[in-house]
């Protein structure tokens, strides 16, 4: 399969999300809502990340990508991520879609 995709998946706003909509994301990382330590830890680094960038950070959007879309609802995802910075959003979805190329 080639790298690239397509695929749709949902925002933790419940807005619609593509490949292309996903492109302007220069910081991705792949977790989980009920994560103990790494995924709290690395959206809290991301968030000083984002912080240090002050204004310029803003064009710099963060996505994190949720695993086991079953029990991660838009809401969970929104309150997970912003509750360290809202300069990255929560996407899921399907997990086949997920597990695209």
């Amino acid at each position: 399969m080639k790298l690239g995709t397509d695929f749709t998946l949902v925002d933790h706003n419940a807005n619609t999300i593509t490949r292309q909509r996903c492109r302007a994301a220069n910081t991705v990382f792949f977790g989980f809502t009920r994560c103990p330590e790494v995924c709290p830890t690395t959206l809290y680094e991301m968030a000083g990340w984002f912080e240090a960038l002050g204004e310029q950070g803003v064009i710099l959007p963060g996505v994190f990508i949720l695993g086991r879309s079953e029990r991660t609802t838009p809401e969970i995802m929104k309150s997970y991520a912003e509750a360290l910075t809202d300069r990255v959003t929560g996407i899921t979805g399907d997990p086949d879609e997920i597990g695209k190329r």
